[in-house]
């Protein structure tokens, strides 16, 4: 048996798609479902990394709040996706 190099590896998707673009890497499905934008938006797809912003409880410093309402926000949301993520919700605390 040769031996062609071949393997499956876990990585996320912007990296993939977005970072490396090596030839022959390829998106792989999971029980049917391809990791596109919107099978992750929709929540469709299976394995996905949440990220979280959290703050302190009780914070008194008023820029916390302004930059988690940005994050949350259309602007915030569009800022997301340009640099090759995928926004998927609003979530409030």
């Amino acid at each position: 048996m040769a031996f062609l190099g071949a393997s499956v590896g876990f990585s996320f998707r912007y990296y993939v798609d977005g970072i490396v673009r090596a030839e022959g890497v390829k998106l792989l499905a999971v029980d049917g479902v391809y990791p596109g934008r919107e099978e992750i938006r929709a929540g469709d797809y299976p394995l996905t990394s949440p990220f979280y912003a959290v703050s302190r409880k009780g914070e008194t410093n008023p820029n916390v709040a302004k930059l988690l309402d940005f994050i949350r926000s259309p602007a915030g949301r569009e800022i997301v996706e340009r640099s090759g993520y995928v926004a998927v919700g609003a979530q409030k605390p």
